[in-house]
Formats: C-alpha cells, structure tokens, sequence
C-alpha cells in the first residue's frame, strides 16, 4: 500500500477536530495568518495556490475574508483557524455560545499543532538552542494562546496591532514569571 501523501495526512489530521456547530460570527477574531508563521507551509501554499496572496485588512483582518466577512478559504483554513471555538481555553472558545461536539484540551491542541507542523513542512533541523522550528512554532503558539486564554485584552491587541504585538506582550509577561 502506497504511504499516504503530506495532503491526506493533514486531512486526516484535521478530522481528528471536534465538529462544531459554528454560527459564523466570528469573523472580528479572524486576523491574518499567512504569513505570520501560524500555519505550515503545506497549508499556506494551497492557500496561495488557489487563492493568492491576500493583504490583511483593516485591524490586520484575515485578508481571506470577503465582502460579507465569510471566509474565502473556510475548505482550505489551516489548523490555527480549526482550532478556534473547539480548544477548552477561555480565550480560544466561541463568544458567541457555538460549542464543539467535544472540547480539545489545551495538550490534545499543542500535539495537533506539532503534527501538522510535522506533516506540513516544520523543519527538524536542530537550532543553536537545541530546538526545532517546529518546536519553537508549537511554543510561540502555546505561549500565545496561553496569554490569551488569561487575558482578555489579548484578543483586542491581536486583532488591532497584530500577532507580533500580542507575541511581544505575551512573552514579555513570561519572561516576568520566570
């Protein structure tokens, strides 16, 4: 039997999340992740492939949004953007009351994030601190949805300045801790 591409494996991956029953209403949490280095590289080529280059909007909104604030990518979204309203975090749940069939623990949602990183083109190559990329991606993205899950302010600062600014404020706050 032939092994099955990096494709099907991130689509089998992605069916591994909870369904929920999304009411769409969240476009307001939808910021730009093409290139911030929230998504892997398999996901952010299709991405680009069908759909293009997107700049982010206003507030750097998704640039995948359309007219109507619906997402122009939702069959192709990356796991970030599957992740939200299923993780049992304060800050990644629905403000709108949509529930998933079962909630993802915080660590079911950091293993998925490594895998598709593995899968979808997060590099092993060890750094000068003896990490990888992906493992470096996996804790920036633990960091920053768990400042966020703390914080209510953060899903403000993530949606008016950016991801990088919310990366700085949340890892200033961990450096504070430690």
């Amino acid at each position: 039997m032939e092994e099955p591409t990096p494709a099907q494996r991130m689509r089998a991956l992605y069916e591994r999340i909870p369904a929920l029953a999304c009411k769409r209403r969240c476009q307001d949490y939808c910021i730009a992740v093409v290139d911030d280095g929230a998504l892997t590289a398999l996901e952010r080529d299709r991405i680009v492939a069908l759909h293009g280059v997107k700049s982010p909007g206003p507030d750097h909104a998704c640039g995948y949004l359309d007219e109507a604030g619906r997402c122009s990518v939702y069959t192709l979204r990356p796991l970030v953007c599957r992740l939200w309203g299923v993780v049992d975090l304060a800050g990644m749940r629905c403000p709108h009351g949509c529930a998933p069939e079962r909630w993802l623990t915080n660590a079911e949602a950091h293993a998925l994030m490594i895998e598709a990183s593995e899968i979808g083109g997060g590099k092993a190559e060890r750094t000068a601190l003896g990490t990888t990329e992906i493992e470096q991606q996996a804790g920036m993205l633990r960091m920053v949805i768990g400042y966020a899950s703390e914080h209510a302010e953060a899903w403000e600062v993530l949606r008016t300045q950016g991801p990088e600014a919310l990366r700085g404020i949340a890892h200033e706050r961990w450096k504070e801790r430690r």
